[in-house]
């Protein structure tokens, strides 16, 4: 399928019109190794591809007439030649019945995707469908889940009676619970390695049903982050708008803070882990607690 060139300061990459994946995706900011030569840190990689992995945003309903948008569909870009900073894309996609999806996607000047769904109804009869937005990983590369300080694999803060829980699955654990639920009142969620992270980010003010699963695949597992909205009715006449986010970029804990305020996300700089500083601190901290219990004797 044809593709919508990505390119920011700090992102390079693609997007596909098949399924409107957002797929292809380099940190350029990074790089790989420390050599002059290295290539840029490579965060998405499109389907098809060893160890793919990648962000998808549609609806649920099935019993629309004529479907909704799904994976395999191919929408149409309608505005817009290249997604920056400052020129979001426009992809539009009409089921045949009656129904039309128009998908505005946005980007800023760092690592923050908005993905703005519309759904007209022009047929006769009301629908229900729910929006969904999902991150999945066809495989874990071999350089990752190894490492036994910093945490790799699942990740999300959901709420949780008058407060939120942040929840880890190390890949290890989360192949053990191959399929987690939580209900939630907005939170996030997603999947991060060491330095990078994908996550999905509902509206705030939503009810949403976050999952990860783990599935057999042909030789590898896959893994996904997913959140589902609430069903909603459109009559006939009528549309209704959806807004998602989607964090795809590098754990800085300015970038994180700078957007657990600006979109008002519960432990959003949760996602980097200070675990290794408490590894590297601990003998100081013993040594500490010992000439303590020292002078209590």
């Amino acid at each position: 399928a044809a593709r919508v060139p990505i390119q920011t300061p700090m992102l390079r990459g693609s997007l596909s019109l098949q399924g409107g994946r957002i797929d292809d995706l380099f940190l350029t900011t990074y790089r790989e190794t420390i050599d002059a030569d290295s290539p840029p840190v490579e965060l998405f990689r499109p389907q098809g591809m060893e160890h793919a992995y990648f962000a998808q945003f549609g609806w649920t309903g099935p019993n629309v007439a004529g479907g909704v948008p799904g994976p395999n569909t191919v929408w149409r870009l309608t505005d817009g030649s290249t997604l920056t900073e400052t020129t979001p894309v426009t992809l539009t996609w009409d089921n045949g019945q009656g129904l039309r999806f128009t998908r505005v996607i946005a980007l800023d000047a760092q690592y923050m995707f908005t993905v703005t769904d519309t759904v007209a109804n022009l047929g006769t009869a009301p629908i229900v469908i729910a929006p969904y937005g999902r991150i999945e990983r066809q495989g874990v590369p071999p350089v990752l889940g190894k490492t036994q300080i910093l945490h790799e694999g699942a990740i999300g803060t959901f709420s949780k009676g008058d407060g939120y829980a942040t929840t880890q699955l190390k890949y290890g654990d989360w192949a053990k619970k191959p399929r987690e639920q939580y209900d939630s009142t907005g939170g996030w969620a997603g999947i991060t390695d060491k330095y990078w992270m994908a996550a999905l980010i509902p509206s705030q003010a939503e009810v949403v049903e976050a999952e990860f699963r783990v599935t057999d695949g042909a030789g590898y597992d896959t893994h996904e982050a997913r959140i589902r909205g609430a069903a909603r009715t459109i009559a006939p006449g009528r549309q209704i708008a959806e807004t998602q986010h989607l964090f795809a970029g590098a754990k800085r804990n300015e970038i994180l803070a700078g957007y657990e305020k600006s979109l008002n996300l519960p432990r959003f700089i949760y996602a980097i882990d200070w675990g290794f500083l408490f590894f590297l601190t601990r003998p100081i901290f013993l040594i500490v607690e010992f000439f303590y219990e020292i002078g209590r004797a």
